[in-house]
C-alpha cells in the first residue's frame, strides 16, 4: 500500500472501534462471481480510517494522515482488483450489509 499510511490493524482486533459503522461512507464495491468486496472511510477517533470488507464482512482497516491519502489507497486496491477480473458493482447492490 501507498507509504503514507500510517497503521494496518489485523482483523482479530476486537476493540470498540472496530464495530461498523453505519455513518461510514462507502467508497466502492466490486464482484467477482457471488464474491464481493468493498471500501468505506470512517472518521473516528484516530482521524481517518479505511475499512475493507469482503461479502459484507469487516477484514481489515488502514488509519490515513488525509482523506487524500484514503482515495489513493482505495483507488490502488480498486485499480489491483479490477485489473484482477473483479468488475464494479452497480448502485442497487453496492453495499453488502
Amino acid at each position: 500500500m501507498h507509504s503514507a499510511v500510517s497503521q494496518r490493524r489485523p482483523s482479530s482486533d476486537t476493540t470498540p472501534e472496530r464495530r461498523p459503522n453505519l455513518s461510514a461512507e462507502h467508497l466502492w464495491t466490486v464482484r467477482n462471481g457471488n464474491r464481493s468486496f468493498a471500501a468505506e472511510l470512517v472518521r473516528n477517533h484516530r482521524g481517518l480510517e479505511l475499512r475493507f470488507l469482503s461479502n459484507g464482512h469487516w477484514f481489515a482497516s488502514q488509519s490515513a494522515g488525509s482523506r487524500e491519502v484514503a482515495n489513493l489507497c482505495a483507488s490502488t486496491v480498486l485499480d489491483d482488483l479490477i485489473a484482477d477480473g473483479w468488475l464494479t458493482a452497480s448502485s442497487d447492490d453496492a453495499v453488502d450489509r
